[in-house]
């Protein structure tokens, strides 16, 4: 049956047709869904983050141990990544998040933390911004036509010009809130 095998092929990614499965991406945001409820909930947030980085090296072991099993069907690719590899990554974000909670800690307010603050903060103004910037750059610029030198200095270009319409944006909202 066709719409079965189409409809399952795009829960688990089957084909070379799907690039988002939904099982496989999904997983992410229910992970940060779960970390989030713990944040919340967790007296001691210091002892919170030195126990999911001991369970990120964990599942990096068993992620790492998984994909050794059948390297190319929990690798993939970057679309389609299977199970070893989903559970590797987990492990190496808690581990991440653990060392940057660490380093915060240790280091003063700085310039460069505020700008990673404020890029914290407005995550999803960014995104949308970035976006808009990257499909418009790439209808008007064309689609890989640069080298690695020049291609790196569009991506820095994109990141400025993308915190500085966030600021933009930010001010203007402002303003539109004072006014009403």
């Amino acid at each position: 049956m066709k719409i079965i095998e189409w409809i399952f092929g795009h829960l688990w990614g089957a084909g070379d047709e799907v690039y988002f499965p939904i099982f496989g991406w999904l997983f992410y945001p229910l992970i940060g869904m779960i970390f989030g409820v713990c944040m919340k909930v967790w007296a001691d947030i210091q002892k919170l983050y030195k126990l999911f980085c001991k369970i990120g090296v964990t599942l990096m072991c068993v992620g790492g141990i998984i994909c050794i099993t059948d390297f190319e069907f929990h690798i993939g690719d970057y679309f389609r990544s299977g199970p070893g590899s989903m559970i590797w990554i987990i492990g190496f974000v808690f581990v991440w998040l653990g060392i940057s909670y660490k380093i915060t800690q240790d280091i003063r307010e700085n310039k460069i933390f505020n700008i990673i603050y404020f890029w914290s903060k407005e995550i999803t103004t960014i995104y949308f911004i970035q976006w808009i910037l990257i499909m418009w750059g790439s209808v008007i610029l064309g689609h890989n036509k640069f080298g690695i030198f020049s291609t790196i200095l569009i991506m820095i270009l994109m990141v400025m010009v993308s915190h500085l319409l966030t600021k933009l944006y930010k001010l203007i909202i402002q303003e539109y809130l004072k006014i009403k």
